[in-house]
């Protein structure tokens, strides 16, 4: 397919640009303002008009196709609760803003390549988490309540971990809180915000001290490495089975 360079490196900075200040508010805060979409949309999106008037009619057909396909998954995952809202507009941005390429396979359908690529390498966090928790459990700072069963050990040493009842009084948008009020562990795959400011006093109440959390990873972090991984290599799970 021919290229545009001018028009693609103009676009990529765009979106590179949008990203990085996306991901610098996911991490201080974990919300992302709709300015940063709206502006890579209004951006990016006259360029895309451009390359597809120059391109051939199959490459606005895969073009249409793909953009939604990502909106559905987007829209999906985010309405189950798999999905923040911020990550669900950032996968819809970028399969408007990257064309596809038809006669490259992993480059057919861009926004879903970016979303595999993403999930990809925010799953590495797990063997971090682990580490941490081998750590733990070394020093004995890692207890589990104890009804809770070998398959509910195993998933939390991979996904979660134990801080101080004031670290997540410090930084509450930073975890997603797995006791409940009588100290068990619930584990919830929804990413639906809690209401922390009514979780810490009942878990000090029964004077808990430290308490397993998932971290609320700043998922847009991993969307800007799916993204930048893309443009260098393409879609990772094609170059691991190359």
């Amino acid at each position: 397919m021919a290229t545009l360079p001018y028009l693609a490196l103009a676009k990529r900075i765009v979106v590179l640009s949008c990203l990085i200040a996306a991901t610098y508010q996911d991490i201080k805060t974990r919300e992302v303002d709709d300015l940063i979409w709206i502006t890579m949309i209004c951006l990016t999106t006259p360029l895309v008009l451009f390359e597809l008037f120059t391109y051939s009619k199959s490459v606005l057909v895969t073009y249409i196709i793909s953009t939604l396909l990502t909106a559905v998954l987007s829209f999906l995952l985010a309405y189950f609760g798999l999905m923040g809202g911020a990550d669900a507009k950032a996968y819809i941005c970028l399969s408007i803003a990257e064309l596809p390429e038809p006669t490259v396979i992993d480059r057919t359908f861009p926004g879903i390549s970016i979303f595999i690529n993403s999930v990809i390498l925010s799953a590495l966090t797990s063997l971090l988490i682990f580490a941490k928790n081998v750590k733990l459990m070394y020093t004995s700072s890692l207890t589990f309540p104890q009804e809770t069963n070998i398959l509910k050990k195993l998933i939390l040493l991979f996904t979660s971990t134990m801080i101080n009842i004031k670290e997540l009084e410090r930084n509450p948008h930073k975890y997603f809180v797995l006791n409940t009020a009588n100290n068990k562990i619930d584990i919830n795959i929804r990413l639906a915000r809690q209401n922390t400011s009514e979780i810490i006093p009942l878990l000090k109440k029964r004077n808990v001290k430290r308490v397993w959390v998932t971290p609320a990873l700043p998922f847009i972090l991993f969307i800007l490495l799916g993204y930048m991984f893309y443009m260098l290599l393409g879609n990772i799970v094609f170059i691991l089975f190359k």
